[in-house]
């Protein structure tokens, strides 16, 4: 339910670079799931929109906020009506590091939350 970005390494905007990584959210954009199978769906929906010409989309019927860490304070969301996603990071950039956190998970044990992390790896 709750997202949490703790920022570690991120790069410096050294001659105007924008792609850096940055965090895209839209808050409210995504309902919250009463069931599991609107969980998935919802997610499977949103997924299209995961580019920056997809949040340039959104962009245009919600609010759409970026957070490039710059200050390196943490950021705690609500994952599961928020939704978010990286921006690529440039190569002409320094390497970025972020440590993201998803602090309770509502999906049951079969849930898309569980089959999501066991396909990363985590």
């Amino acid at each position: 339910m709750l997202t949490i970005v703790l920022p570690i390494r991120i790069p410096s905007a050294k001659g105007g670079l924008i792609e850096r990584g940055e965090l895209k959210v839209a808050p409210n954009a995504r309902k919250f799931p009463k069931y599991e199978i609107t969980n998935i769906l919802q997610k499977i929906y949103w997924k299209r929109y995961a580019s920056e010409v997809g949040f340039d989309l959104i962009s245009k019927k919600t609010q759409v906020l970026t957070e490039y860490f710059d200050d390196y304070r943490p950021l705690a969301f609500f994952g599961t009506t928020t939704f978010h996603g990286n921006n690529y990071v440039s190569e002409k950039s320094e390497s970025r590091l972020t440590f993201l956190c998803h602090l309770y998970d509502p999906s049951p044990r079969y849930g898309i939350g569980t089959l999501l992390r066991k396909i990363r790896g985590r």
